[in-house]
């Protein structure tokens, strides 16, 4: 069911990494073009942006609002609904310079989060832009999934094994750092920094706590 909370097995770090994740979605969608991942103070409300061609062969310019969380609430008050409000917008009044350095406008704008969004939140957030009918559309929780199953079906699979290399580079440079506090224990003079406040646990260390009956053991 739409039931609050995040739908995907893993969360995501950050919403910088979510970003990068949907770069790579929109970039297996067939007639997706022009992507940028926009940053900084100039984006006015847009995370990314992207053309699309219609069924005429007309480009269509969206703009994605990622957020790595539940939207909630009323626009009334400073909620995360009245976050993407704002967002929303600003990204539907302010144009956006592509790569062949032209001014485009935004014709549609996505909200874009692997959470539930709220009933209530949506009809907020459409409310206010009802003067935009049909410009603005919630991409969330099970509708998002969707989306991975059909162009990156791979995704799960592809995330588990780049967690993987991460370990392995891990591992590998934390050895590399137990031999540098190990020569440096020879060397007490030399400064190496942080990387002597790293400590490291074998993966086999056990410590066996047997039960006791502490009344016997300190009777009252």
């Amino acid at each position: 069911g739409s039931m609050g909370g995040n739908f995907f097995p893993q969360k995501f770090a950050s919403e910088a990494r979510l970003q990068q994740t949907l770069l790579n979605l929109l970039a297996r969608i067939p007639g997706v073009s022009n992507i940028q991942l926009l940053q900084g103070t100039l984006e006015a409300g847009k995370d990314i942006v992207f053309s699309f061609a219609g069924p005429m062969g007309e480009h269509l310019n969206y703009a994605c609002i990622v957020k790595n969380k539940e939207i909630t609430g009323k626009v009334t008050s400073m909620s995360a609904a009245h976050v993407v409000l704002q967002q929303a917008r600003q990204a539907l009044s302010t144009k956006y310079t592509d790569n062949a350095g032209a001014d485009l406008s935004v014709h549609r704008v996505l909200v874009v989060t692997p959470f539930h969004v709220t009933p209530s939140a949506i009809r907020s957030i459409s409310g206010e832009l009802s003067e935009r009918a049909g410009q603005i559309h919630f991409i969330s929780g099970e509708e998002l999934i969707r989306l991975f199953q059909r162009h990156w079906p791979d995704f799960f699979a592809d995330e588990a094994a780049a967690l993987f290399r991460y370990a392995e580079s891990a591992e590998r440079s934390l050895g590399e750092q137990l031999e540098i506090t190990k020569i440096s224990k020879l060397y007490p003079a030399a400064d190496l920094g942080e990387i002597t406040k790293f400590q490291y646990v074998p993966t086999d260390f056990r410590f066996v706590l047997r039960k006791y009956d502490l009344d016997r053991l300190f009777p009252l």
